[in-house]
């Protein structure tokens, strides 16, 4: 009869799991105090949550390895708590996903991505849309900017009142325009000069000038 070989279970035993305070931070991880003093322990990747001095803790020990932290079963803090990893973390359900990292926060959206909220506020030294169709509904918009430029391939504007206060305006047109309006009135506090290779103004009834003096010619 064959002997059976010898196995080393100690590599398999399990663990052994019991409570502990954090004490706080170490170098390599954390001190937990248990029943039998302070105890070097490390974050396992499970425990989301991040540890903080004076939190209740589950640790999981073996005789011979690192003691790791499982859980935060009781935080001893009122404060916010901090979840995720330092190499940071992705949150997915196979459709979109959530990434946090040292690069920074990426949102991914298989479908839509919805931004609800009575009050929103963005801050950016740099900001950027890139959108094939964007729609902006409300009902007042407010811009101010030092500076601004447009590049336009066609605009279209439908406005049913328009009021502007310009300190400057320069404009070039290179082939045409159009203007057609029901009642144009034009006020210049000083001067106002036409000048064209040819010029006419025709009118259906009436033509009035009125001047001090009238230079024709």
């Amino acid at each position: 009869m064959n002997a059976m070989p010898h196995q080393d279970h100690e590599t398999d035993q399990a663990p052994r799991l019991r409570f502990a305070t954090v004490a706080g931070p170490a170098r390599d991880g954390f001190l937990a105090a248990t029943g039998e003093g302070l105890r070097l322990t490390q974050r396992a990747a499970a425990c989301l949550l991040a540890p903080e001095a004076g939190d209740r803790v589950l640790l999981a020990e073996s005789a011979e390895g690192p003691c790791y932290i499982l859980a935060v079963l009781e935080r001893a803090s009122q404060d916010p708590g901090t979840v995720g990893l330092a190499e940071g973390l992705t949150l997915t359900d196979g459709r979109g996903a959530l990434r946090l990292d040292e690069d920074g926060v990426r949102i991914e959206s298989g479908t839509r991505l919805a931004l609800d909220a009575p009050e929103m506020t963005l801050a950016a030294e740099n900001a950027s849309i890139t959108a094939k169709r964007l729609t902006l509904t409300g009902e007042i918009l407010k811009t101010a900017f030092s500076a601004a430029t447009r590049v336009l391939g066609a605009l279209e504007e439908s406005v049913g009142r328009l009021r502007q206060r310009i300190g400057r305006s320069w404009r070039a047109v290179e082939d045409s325009e159009t203007a057609h309006v029901g009642r144009m009135r034009v006020t210049v506090e000083k001067s106002l000069r036409l000048e064209s290779r040819d010029a006419l103004i025709r009118a259906d009834e009436d033509v009035r000038v009125d001047a001090a003096k009238i230079h024709l010619g």
